[in-house]
């Protein structure tokens, strides 16, 4: 369990380190300038205005996603071989449509819920960066994935000896962490879902490639919606091609649980399950 706490604390710490080192350098130029020529400057004004803003976002997340990946290399809490252990191919091609559909599912019923999203123009603004959508679509993912699965999911299972207490936990934290409603809530949901089929499998690869294509998906809808997604209030029973992805993808997603339940039992096993 250390290690999971070890492992939450860093990944608050490194975001604010890194979104205080992003401050600095990006307003280094405007603090030199004003010392040069005598006037003041108002530190917290010149990083809420809307361009410091979104580039210190952006600058620090990368910033945090980097240093966070070398501590727990160095810590040796995971190895960069963890992110891609091999599994059978057959789990590999149930777990994959598994996230996929069951992601679609989530979202959509997310949509119902339309809790508050205050970070949505802030996204739109920053889905225009290249660095932007790499590190949503790319990096974050690989940290979220070896800290809330590899390292705190782990963790809990080898202090508890619960699975579902420690998917559970780990996935509460995976949603708390985004600090938005409307996301917390499909993070707790499909952190759920990424915990079982890492437990399951013992791999990040499904949960990571279901992952970094979530995220790829978001970032690309906001580039090419733009404004437009701020009005779109659509929902998926009041349209009928989504209704019935809608329905498809429930019943995929049932079917492939079901598969991998039993997949996993026929002894494709993880090393975790020997942790109960």
């Amino acid at each position: 369990m250390k290690k999971g706490i070890i492992a939450l604390v860093l990944f608050i710490a490194t975001q604010l380190l890194g979104t205080l080192v992003a401050g600095i350098f990006i307003m280094l130029p405007d603090i030199v300038s004003a010392v040069r020529s005598g006037g003041e400057i108002n530190l917290i004004s010149t990083a809420m205005s809307s361009d410091a803003a979104i580039s210190i976002t952006i600058w620090g997340l990368i910033i945090s996603e980097i240093m966070l990946f070398a501590l727990l290399w160095l810590m040796k809490y995971f190895k960069p071989a963890d992110m891609v252990k091999p599994v059978p191919c057959r789990t590999l091609c149930i777990s994959i449509p598994l996230i996929l559909a069951a992601m679609f599912v989530l979202n959509e019923l997310n949509g119902i819920i339309d809790l508050p999203n205050y970070m949505e123009e802030q996204f739109v603004s920053m889905s225009k960066s290249f660095w932007a959508v790499i590190s949503i679509a790319l990096f974050g993912p690989v940290i979220e994935e070896i800290v809330f699965r590899r390292v705190i999911l782990s963790s809990c299972l080898e202090h508890t000896g619960k699975p579902w207490a420690a998917i559970l936990i780990s996935a509460a934290l995976f949603g708390l962490i985004h600090f938005n409603p409307a996301q917390s809530v499909f993070a707790f949901l499909i952190g759920i879902l990424f915990g079982w089929v890492y437990y399951r499998t013992g791999s990040m690869m499904p949960g990571l490639i279901g992952h970094v294509i979530n995220n790829s998906v978001c970032v690309i809808q906001m580039r090419c919606a733009g404004e437009e997604a701020l009005t779109d209030d659509t929902v998926f029973y009041q349209d009928t091609t989504m209704l019935v992805l809608f329905i498809v993808c429930s019943v995929a997603a049932v079917i492939l649980t079901v598969l991998l339940q039993r997949t996993a039992s026929e002894g494709d096993g993880s090393p975790l399950q020997s942790a109960k």
